[in-house]
């Protein structure tokens, strides 16, 4: 499945999203009971581990610096309910973690302390 948009505005090009609902033309409802049954859990303040947990298919975990660096990448995660990544060596700051699953991706950002 694929959903696109684009806005375009008096100020030029761009788009603000605040709630989004999924519905199919013939009538499954798949897609929708999917994002409605779908938990992600994710510590938002960290400080030596950063602990995940979710109820759906995961296929990779991606975290990064507010700069771009490739900190964890993981795509063996098929199967898994939760992960537990050790963040006592990282810098403290902002760093954005990027979920991946069937029909989304789920972006969530957390501060280490």
């Amino acid at each position: 499945y694929f959903i696109g948009f684009e806005a375009v505005g008096k100020g030029g090009r761009g788009v603000a999203v605040d709630d989004i609902s999924v519905y199919s033309l013939n009538g499954d409802t798949s897609i929708k009971d999917y994002f409605t049954s779908a938990s992600i859990e994710c510590d938002n303040v960290i400080e030596d581990f950063l602990n995940m947990k979710w109820n759906v298919d995961v296929e990779s975990v991606m975290i990064y610096t507010p700069t771009g660096e490739l900190m964890v990448s993981d795509s063996s995660l098929l199967g898994t309910q939760e992960l537990s990544i050790p963040t006592a060596n990282w810098a403290k700051g902002v760093y954005i973690v990027k979920l991946r699953y069937q029909f989304a991706t789920h972006i969530v950002k957390v501060v280490k302390k």
